[in-house]
């Protein structure tokens, strides 16, 4: 739990992350109760009223407005908010593993959440993850309990988890699978599954509405950012932000899902879920439609264009679940081979957390460039750098008072051509410096240097010094324990570029670029 809440003034409150920023600038315009419109669409109503009810309330413990004013300040309620659902969800999990596998599983199926890095990374940011998975489990719960004992009060229950689920963002439709599914399983009577249906879709729908009302009110906006976000994630429409998804298939998933959580929980979570749906005659029935959907949402998630590393957060607690409940079946039918696999996943698990944690131990890459450009730059400095890779803030304080002349390149929407070489060749002549802010754009120029000729003919000999520039620093928080170095640069790059990107700076060296670029890169 601690893991949760360490350092979360991460960045230096410079509010790096732009999922972030978006909810934080749209909640400094909330005003209860006369002004509730949020403005957009790109999430739901609930995490932006939640952020500004959070930060009105420390306003007034503290009698400082700086948490309604200042962007900075209520990231910091948000990010405080935001590790206390995620802490809390570490106990639902504990919760709905003991319904599911017992004391062994759930003490089990708790300590696998508590380590997921990804999980540990979510609750350091006010996005909409971490409440996303605790309405999730909510929901699960309340699906157990109707199980249990099947009652209106249990279809009330999980219309509301579900409700507050979409009130949060709109992946909150794909659990809807869930309730339908207990209620239709556990319900012979077409009557009773009708009114239990009945029941719970109007609870839900009561809740979505309550909690996110410009969902409904602005009709029309939203179904038309709906549709927007829906042409973007199946890649009919492609930006900068999702180009690192050009030429990616579902494999692209197996090598994050390790990534966000761990060597052990990927492999243990799959067996389990395998043997479940093989023995689903002696398996429970909430146990099979919760292993179903589980491998349902990857799968809809390995069709999709865009594969951001957070869209799995939902299968973080029910792959711990499912791997604990395996180790225990493995414990009751041969004790050595369970405490053996326990051992061994707790470690791998813990360590991979400990290890990517070493991240908010040290200062921000962000902060460590500002400190050196103010000490090695002179003011009126030309600087280069990339759009769509803007980590360093430059109207923050201690650069906000240096007068350099900064511009920014576009890499990735204008054609790769020779207007756009020449277009390079200018802004190179021009900078003294050139500012690699993280690796997001370079690792896509790079891997598909076939739409990218130029592009990545640049950022090669950019490293190796051969068109003029002479690399003088570099800043990174690499994930290290001691003497154990993990290396995340393969994964999905909002994993890495946000609260541990690798900042280079480049000093020319040759005032002669255009000859060399153009011999270069014909």
């Amino acid at each position: 739990m601690l893991l949760r809440f360490q350092n979360l003034r991460w960045d230096g409150g410079r509010n790096i992350h732009p999922d972030e920023a978006l909810i934080v600038n749209r909640a400094l315009t909330i005003r209860f109760p006369n002004q509730l419109n949020p403005g957009f669409h790109d999430y739901n109503g609930l995490t932006v009223y939640a952020l500004r009810a959070a930060a009105e309330c420390a306003a007034r413990i503290t009698n400082n407005s700086a948490f309604v004013t200042v962007p900075a300040d209520m990231t910091r309620v948000g990010r405080f908010s935001s590790a206390t659902f995620a802490s809390i969800s570490i106990f639902l999990v504990y919760l709905l593993g003991k319904s599911l596998f017992g004391a062994q599983g759930a003490m089990l199926s708790a300590l696998f959440f508590a380590f997921l890095p990804l999980h540990i990374q979510l609750a350091h940011m006010y996005t909409t993850d971490t409440f996303l998975v605790f309405f999730l489990l909510l929901l699960c719960l309340s699906a157990v309990r109707f199980f249990r004992k099947p009652s209106r009060l249990g279809g009330l229950l999980m219309g509301i988890a579900a409700g507050c689920g979409l009130a949060t963002k709109n992946t909150g439709y794909l659990f809807l699978g869930i309730p339908a599914f207990a209620i239709i399983t556990k319900k012979k009577s077409e009557k009773k599954r009708f009114l239990h249906l009945t029941i719970t879709a109007l609870f839900c729908i009561t809740t979505f509405f309550v909690l996110s009302p410009y969902s409904f009110i602005d009709w029309p906006g939203y179904l038309s950012r709906f549709r927007y976000l829906s042409d973007v994630v199946s890649g009919k429409l492609v930006f900068d932000w999702t180009m690192q998804f050009q030429q990616t298939n579902a494999l692209f998933w197996v090598r994050n899902v390790f990534f966000a959580f761990g060597p052990a929980v990927p492999v243990l979570a799959s067996i389990g879920m395998i043997q479940t749906l093989v023995h689903h005659k002696k398996s429970p029935a909430l146990l099979v439609i919760l292993a179903i959907w589980c491998i349902a949402f990857l799968a809809l998630l390995s069709m999709q264009y865009v594969k951001f590393i957070r869209y799995l957060a939902p299968v973080g607690p029910l792959f711990s679940i499912f791997g604990a409940g395996l180790i225990s079946t493995a414990r009751r039918s041969r004790a050595w081979i369970g405490n053996t696999l326990t051992a061994c996943a707790l470690i791998a698990t813990m360590l991979w957390a400990l290890v990517f944690s070493s991240i908010y131990q040290k200062q921000h890459s962000a902060v460590l460039a500002s400190q050196w450009l103010m000490e090695h730059v002179e003011p009126g400095s030309r600087i280069l750098s990339e759009e769509w890779n803007e980590i360093i803030r430059y109207d923050m304080p201690p650069l906000s008072s240096v007068p350099y002349q900064r511009s920014l390149f576009n890499f990735y929407t204008l054609p790769d051509d020779a207007d756009k070489r020449n277009r390079l060749i200018e802004n190179l002549e021009l900078a003294d410096y050139v500012i690699i802010e993280s690796d997001k754009v370079e690792q896509s120029v790079m891997r598909l240097s076939n739409l990218y000729p130029y592009a990545s003919c640049f950022y090669r000999h950019l490293g190796s010094g051969a068109i003029g520039f002479d690399r003088v620093a570099q800043f990174s928080s690499v994930p290290h324990l001691g003497p154990i170095v993990i290396s995340d640069t393969a994964s999905e790059e909002t994993f890495r570029v946000f609260d541990h990107p690798t900042i280079t700076i480049y000093q020319k060296r040759d005032p002669y670029i255009k000859e060399v670029l153009l011999s270069l890169c014909k």
